[in-house]
């Protein structure tokens, strides 16, 4: 009885996907460049979305740009850093 318990624990759930299908149709649907081109257009609605003005956001994009620039693989495509600092802000 406490083998079975035993060996019913240590069986591991086989992942479905290696990569979700909302995460591979990222690239697809995505928002986030056109709304940040329809706010970057807005100033104030920039700066109320993002709390920070523009040309601050871009000047902490160039900054830190190396550090969170990643390699694409072939499974997936990195996220690129204004998108990552876009996230963080909001």
């Amino acid at each position: 009885m406490c083998a079975l318990l035993l060996r019913t624990r240590n069986v591991k759930k086989r992942k479905k996907f290696w990569v979700h299908p909302i995460t591979s149709q990222r690239l697809l649907r995505e928002k986030f460049y056109s709304l940040y081109e329809d706010l970057k257009a807005q100033p104030q609605k920039f700066f109320r979305y993002f709390r920070t003005s523009s040309a601050t956001f871009d000047k902490m994009m160039v900054l830190p740009s190396p550090s969170l620039t990643f390699q694409d693989t072939r499974m997936r495509k990195s996220v690129p850093p204004g998108k990552r600092l876009a996230v963080t802000l909001r």
